[in-house]
């Protein structure tokens, strides 16, 4: 699929005017897409018939795997006009973006002589589906030549693949001489990348790869290119045309175009409920402040002269400000968009309209050059985001699933933003507690099925529903809510799941001095206090890393029982209940998966994972079927979804995650039988292993060993898991997510 370009570039500063277009243009559409993606009911809206709520989950999913490319285009355009020397292009032209064919040149906005098709806010629905396919379309005018020796040509293009191609051109033209930033940029990729190697852009050849995977992604590599964007939307309006007249409740009935300021533009819609008036200026600020953080990663400013000291400081900026982009576009601006979406956009109307994110500008941004003001700045706007967002989260029902609790939840988001952004928060230590020291211990082993139903990925890490990372609550389903279920009370186990997974953890053996002691075998072991992991989509911590917060402990059985917390008060980075790693496999992690019946040998983990899947695979097959021959189109439909989404489960079944922990609460709890006695104040130790995660069922296997002193005896004692091999991510790596994000809590 060739579209020619209709525009010719002769010099570098035709080149950067161009790329400034395009960085203009990625960023208007990233916008349109995700304010119909936020628009989706997806499973959220039980009225809905289960058919329409499926097709509103895919169509979100689909949304926010496009905007995921889409802001990947974005950052390949900021890597380019640094490698060119220029400064980055962050903001985006105000919406909406018009096609008044009868407006003269000279009234028209910028936005409007450059585009040719319209850029607007709207819901997800079949008019708002065919501008999207309007703006991926292929289809190809005749060439325009240029002139030679003459002023440059006026930026145009019909489709988008014509303003790259004409960049291609310009960048052949000007060579690599032209990269005037590479000295300072280097040849790394963008930052704002979400695929394992990145796009580079530092010369013509890899800038040339990688402004033609924009072009593919978009119209495609063919005419029956099926992964392109313009091909999803096209497959996207055959899912509304399906549902009939059930189309139009596929989404929340938002606005379209909504503003908050007075005197709107034309074709806008001014909000007037209070509230939502209140949380989209905060979710304009909060925009507002991802703007600073993309001008911060691709501002380059410092020169290739300067000291090590001063490059490492900047660097390390640099790092800060792409990390807390992505976070603040996770916890903050998708959270908001998804809250205002349900909101009612005006007063007196509360089962009207609703309203919507307006991504609105109140002026002109500039992205700050001096690199201290610039932190400052950012700093600043970030903290006085979240004191105003903790201050509306009180005027909202707390038991409000859309909007008061939840927005309570972006507050802390933001504030803990802020604080790693200055470097307030250090890693986590992630204590080995080595080596042992000599004492008297109470050991209890222990293993069994949890469960655990949380948000993933690039689903915010409170989202009820999930939609684009792996844990879905599909229709019928209780939300998503995060809680670590050692024994069945309050867990929820589908239907047609593996008939070997019951949740329930129990005492195995224990020992006293190396000896059994058989009164606490079969005990019960639970975490109380509704315990999670907390990852908060990296903010708190990375993939594989997250502590359980509470760890709160509780062993009993026929009159004994153990019980205590790690710690009477937890705060951020939790640096004593962080785990140790995810780790490529570890003995004990082998041993509990065979001795619970999902992998037979030591050496045969694919081969039994193969097995666990084809098995998965013909159970909801053979329910679908059962299911259609009773009518019930509704139940097959759901098992046929959880069929296409076993995927490949290596990663998630053969990932071991480990924890060494102390508990060190005040007033333990320590009844135990035969006059045993525990010293009060000592520490007790904790050993954990996860592994065998089943995400359709969302059980894994745990397998612990509490080690309790037997008099005093401060520890740490002889550990029963090795953790001998280093944390590494390069086997059994957890994948990237429809939002381009490895999976996170």
């Amino acid at each position: 699929m060739t579209s020619s370009p209709t525009f010719e570039i002769r010099t570098r500063a035709e080149l950067v005017d161009a790329l400034s277009v395009a960085a203009q243009v990625e960023h208007v559409v990233l916008l349109e897409y995700l304010y119909a993606a936020f628009s989706c009911r997806s499973t959220f809206d039980t009225t809905v018939p289960t058919a329409t709520q499926l097709t509103s989950w895919r169509l979100g999913r689909e949304l926010y795997l496009i905007a995921h490319d889409e802001m990947e285009h974005l950052g390949i355009v900021l890597q380019l006009l640094a490698a060119l020397g220029a400064p980055p292009v962050a903001d985006a032209w105000p919406l909406p973006i018009g096609m008044d064919e009868d407006a003269q040149e000279g009234v028209r906005s910028v936005a409007q002589s450059l585009l040719p098709f319209g850029c607007e806010l709207t819901r997800i629905d079949l008019p708002t589906i065919e501008r999207f396919i309007r703006t991926e379309s292929p289809q190809l005018p005749d060439d325009r030549a240029a002139t030679a020796f003459a002023p440059p040509d006026r930026i145009r293009f019909d489709v988008l693949g014509q303003l790259y191609r004409a960049i291609l051109r310009g960048i052949e033209l000007v060579g690599d001489d032209g990269f005037a930033g590479v000295g300072v940029t280097g040849v790394d990729p963008s930052p704002l990348t979400f695929s394992r190697d990145g796009f580079r852009v530092a010369t013509i050849r890899d800038a040339t790869a990688s402004l033609t995977v924009v072009i593919n992604q978009g119209e495609g590599a063919s005419d029956d290119d099926r992964i392109s964007h313009w091909s999803r939307f096209k497959d996207m309006r055959g899912q509304l045309l399906e549902l009939g007249t059930d189309a139009g409740r596929v989404a929340w009935p938002s606005v379209s175009n909504p503003v908050v300021r007075a005197d709107p533009p034309l074709g806008t819609t001014l909000l007037t409920a209070p509230m939502s008036i209140a949380i989209a200026d905060l979710a304009n600020r909060t925009y507002r402040a991802l703007w600073l953080l993309l001008g911060g990663t691709y501002i380059y400013d410092w020169s290739a002269a300067d000291s090590d000291d001063v490059l490492d400081r900047r660097r390390r900026r640099q790092i800060a400000s792409m990390r807390c982009a992505r976070w603040l576009m996770a916890t903050g601006v998708r959270p908001l968009g998804e809250i205002l979406a349900r909101l009612p956009a005006f007063a007196g109307q509360p089962d009207g309209p609703t309203a919507g994110i307006t991504f609105e500008q109140y002026g002109e941004f500039r992205v700050p050059p001096q690199p201290d003001a610039r932190m400052d700045i950012t700093a600043t706007e970030l903290n006085e985001i979240a004191t105003d967002l903790a201050a509306v989260a009180t005027d909202l029902a707390a038991d409000d699933r859309s909007a008061g609790a939840r927005l309570a939840r972006v507050g802390s988001s933001v504030e803990l933003i802020r604080r790693h952004f200055l470097d307030e928060i250090p890693p986590p230590r992630k204590p080995r507690f080595e080596p042992p020291s000599a004492g008297r211990w109470l050991r209890l082993d222990f293993s069994g099925w949890y469960q655990v139903r949380l948000a993933t990925g690039g689903d915010p890490f409170d989202d009820p529903r999930g939609i684009s990372g792996w844990q879905f609550a599909l229709p019928g389903e209780p939300d998503l809510d995060r809680v670590l279920r050692f024994q069945p009370e309050g867990t929820f186990l589908r239907s047609h799941i593996d008939p070997q997974v019951h949740v329930g953890v129990s005492v195995d053996a224990a020992h006293l001095d190396g000896q059994p002691v058989d009164a606490f075998a079969g005990g019960l072991v639970d975490l109380l206090d509704r315990p999670i992991f907390e990852g908060h989509n990296g903010v708190v911590a990375a993939d594989g890393d997250e502590p359980i917060v509470p760890m709160h402990l509780l062993v009993r059985g026929d009159g004994w029982e153990l019980r205590r917390e790690a710690s009477d008060a937890y705060r951020v980075p939790y640096d004593d209940l962080v785990a140790l790693g995810q780790f490529p496999d570890e003995p004990a992690a082998v041993e509990l998966r065979i001795r619970y019946g999902v992998q037979s040998s030591p050496t045969d983990l694919e081969a039994s994972i193969k097995a666990r899947l084809q098995a998965a695979g013909r159970r909801l097959q053979e329910g679908a079927a059962q299911a259609r021959k009773t009518g019930d189109e509704d139940a097959a439909s759901l098992l046929d979804l959880r069929r296409s989404l076993l995927g490949n489960p290596s990663w998630p079944f053969g990932a071991v995650v480990g924890w060494r922990l102390r508990l060190v609460g005040s007033g333990p709890t320590a009844r135990l039988p035969d006059s045993l006695e525990v010293g009060s104040d000592d520490p007790w130790w904790l050993e954990l292993i996860s592994t065998g995660f089943d995400p359709d069922a969302a059980c894994a296997l745990v397998r612990g060993i509490l080690h309790v002193p037997v008099g005093a005896t401060l520890g740490p004692p002889s550990w029963g898991f090795a953790f001998s091999k280093a944390p590494a991510r390069a086997s059994g790596e957890m994948p990237v997510d429809a939002m381009g994000v490895r999976p996170g809590r």
